[in-house]
């Protein structure tokens, strides 16, 4: 495992591919389900 730090880029997706992206249950999801997000541009979210 490896810890993720603020402002740090991490993962890869190609091609439009689908993403799993697992957080904690009380992180503040900032993004709707079908949104499109953008790398390094989109908030998804905010961690406890």
């Amino acid at each position: 495992e490896e810890m993720v730090h603020k402002g740090v880029r991490f993962g890869l997706i190609c091609f439009g591919s689908r993403l799993d992206l697992y957080l904690p249950a009380d992180a503040e999801i900032r993004i709707s389900k079908g949104q499109k997000a953008r790398a390094g541009e989109t908030i998804l979210g905010y961690m406890p």
